[in-house]
């Protein structure tokens, strides 16, 4: 017949695997290409890097202000305003000062204090109409007899009274006393204040606060 022949040859057990074995010995013998990368060896930092995503809270957290109860006569700082040492952020109605000192007096009428404050209320009011000058100086100078002379919040006191009454020549002895007691009790911060109204007093300009 003229169809494809197929060839059988016979083979025994050993003869399969020695067949096998020159077969793997084959596949063995082929090369195969291997590529090694170097690098120099170098010394460095260590770098670790942490990427988070988030809000970022302080470890600790400080409330720092402070309390005046009053009422509030205008607001000259907004929300997220920068604001300096020294910068006036809001205003009171000093009248209900004054009335609390006039109180504080009529209970106590020798009560330095009260003296003192009433004094330079009425000396330094925004508002005209809230200032005497001449009441102040009497009120002052009672509260500097009363503390010995050498509180230099009083004497600043007396000093800035006599500015508002028209004396410059006493304010500046008085301005010049309040400036050595707190330079010999360290009051830096209160010395550097009663330097800055004494050159108004130079100036022949009385203090009033804004």
């Amino acid at each position: 017949m003229g169809g494809p022949h197929k060839l059988i040859v016979p083979m025994s057990t050993g003869s399969l695997a020695l067949f096998t074995m020159v077969a793997i010995g084959c596949q063995l013998g082929r090369r195969e290409t291997v590529d090694l990368v170097t690098a120099v060896v170098t010394r460095g930092d260590v770098v670790r890097r942490v990427m988070v995503s988030g809000t970022l809270q302080p470890a600790k957290a400080v409330a720092i202000g402070s309390q005046v109860p009053g009422t509030i006569q205008s607001i000259d700082a907004d929300f997220n305003d920068r604001v300096r040492a020294g910068q006036i952020v809001a205003r009171l109605d000093p009248s209900i000062y004054r009335a609390r000192f006039e109180e504080a007096l009529a209970r106590v009428p020798d009560a330095s204090g009260p003296l003192s404050g009433l004094a330079w209320v009425l000396a330094v009011a925004p508002d005209a109409a809230l200032r005497n000058p001449t009441r102040a100086v009497d009120l002052a100078e009672r509260a500097v007899a009363r503390s010995a002379g050498n509180d230099p919040s009083m004497l600043d006191t007396l000093a800035t009274a006599r500015a508002a009454a028209g004396d410059f020549e006493g304010a500046l002895r008085d301005v010049d006393a309040a400036m050595k007691a707190a330079d010999s009790q360290g009051m830096q911060a209160l010395w550097v204040e009663i330097r800055a109204r004494r050159q108004l007093y130079e100036r022949g300009l009385p203090y009033v606060a804004k």
